[in-house]
Formats: C-alpha cells, structure tokens, sequence
C-alpha cells in the first residue's frame, strides 16, 4: 500500500488531477475558481482566513494546480499539502465513477464543485471508497427524486445498503462559524479605526444571524463611543458585554465567543 500511494504523488499527481477536472468538466473548474478568487479577495482578512479559504477542499489547490501548469512546473515535485488532498480525492472519484450509472456521474460533477456541500458529497465518496479499498463490489444506485441508499456493498458473506449523512458542527451551535467570522470582521474593522487594545467578552442570548450582525456592533460600539471601556453591560435584547478596553496606537482586540 505505501508503494502504491508514492507511486501516485511522485508519478501520477497531475494525471490524476487531469482527469478529475475532466470529470468535472474543465470550464465548470475555472468557473468556479475566478468566483472562489473573487470572493477571496473581497472579503474581510478573519472571513478569508478562517471561513471561505477552507469551504472547499480543493479550490486553494485547483489555485495552485493552474499556476504550476502556467509556469510549466512538474506537478508532482511541487505538492503542497493541498495539492496532496486533491490528489488523493482525485484517485477516489476518477476510479469510483467508472462503475457509477449516468445519473450519479451527473449529480457528483454538479455538486463536487458546490462550495457549500462538497463536504458532504466527498463524504459519500470517501465512504464507497473505504469499502472498495476492502475489494468489495459497489453498486451505485440511480440519482432519481425518490429517497434510496447511495450504494449497495457487495462484501464475500453478504450484501448490504449504505446511506452517507453528514452532520456539520453549526447544527448544535447558537452560533455559526460564517456568522460569527462576518461579525468579528465588522467590528475589529470599527475598533480598529477607533485605536483601543483590549478585550471584549460577548454573551449571546440567542443565535447570531446576518439580520443581526450589524445592530449587536451598532450597539457595542455605541457603548464604546461614550467613552465606556470597562466593564459589563446589558446589550438588550441580545446578550451582554465585558470591555477591558485602553487607547492604543494599535489594535489587537481579542473577541472570545462563548456558544
């Protein structure tokens, strides 16, 4: 197994990744990459590092695939860990789609690209993959409206169905990663522009939503713009606020969010 996975990053990296964006469709890749890129370069810095850089698993590879394949460069004496990952998947789905029937073949070129959910089809894939790892048939069912398993395993002594669900961390949570990450950037973006250094401690009663975003800032800041640095305050009907705020030159404001 350890010859078998060298072989495929030190001699088939960019074959491999070859086929996959011709599974996916080449003009569909660099579509979604320019909107990846555009979005990127729009965003506020704690949004782009920490939220829509690692929405899709591959598109920061796709990224560096392109720029190699530009400059001429060998794909597989430059991976780079991201490089590495879409390598890998790209095995998976390349080798998995050949016994896949049209109709899944059509559903994962659509959504394998889909920022939001790619996790949750490349799950699907790692899961028939474990399986056909084990030498075990897979049979892929048709992608049709009606509720139905993924696929049906073949194993030696007996036959079974599997169903792929997977859950996201958010669903527990009041408050959600791509929310929160849009909150912290609105406001350190206005603390900033103010020069305080410190600390802010924020309870939340409920969740956090777009809608809600710019009145739980309006509010902080306007508890901060009458000159109240320190201490704990009612935020109603929202939650409340410690501020261990001083003036500073700088900013390095440290928002702990408590879920």
């Amino acid at each position: 197994m350890k010859n078998e996975v060298a072989d495929i990053y030190q001699h088939k990296a960019g074959s491999l990744i070859n086929k996959l964006v011709e599974f996916l469709g080449e003009r569909n890749v660099k579509c979604c990459l320019r909107r990846h890129e555009k979005a990127l370069k729009s965003a506020g810095p704690v949004f782009r590092e920490y939220y829509l850089k690692w929405r899709h698993p591959w598109f920061s590879a796709f990224g560096q695939y392109y720029e190699l394949i530009n400059k001429a460069k060998s794909i597989h004496r430059h991976l780079t860990p991201e490089l590495r990952t879409l390598v890998a998947g790209a095995k998976k789905v390349v080798t998995l789609e050949e016994n896949m029937p049209d109709s899944v073949k059509n559903k994962y070129k659509a959504v394998l690209l889909d920022a939001d959910h790619a996790r949750n089809y490349l799950f699907e894939i790692q899961i028939a993959w474990h399986f056909f790892a084990k030498a075990y048939d897979i049979q892929w069912y048709e992608d049709n409206s009606n509720n139905h398993p993924e696929f049906l395993v073949k194993a030696p002594s007996f036959h079974f169905n599997v169903e792929c669900k997977r859950i996201s961390v958010d669903i527990a949570r009041k408050i959600h990663r791509r929310e929160f990450y849009l909150f912290v950037d609105k406001l350190i973006s206005e603390i900033d522009k103010r020069a305080y250094i410190g600390r802010l401690d924020i309870v939340l009663y409920g969740r956090l939503t777009g809608s809600t975003i710019r009145g739980l800032c309006d509010k902080i800041l306007g508890i901060i713009d009458v000159g109240e640095l320190q201490g704990e305050y009612e935020i109603p009907p929202l939650g409340t606020l410690v501020l261990d705020l001083s003036s500073a030159s700088g900013i390095a404001i440290d928002i702990n969010e408590r879920m």
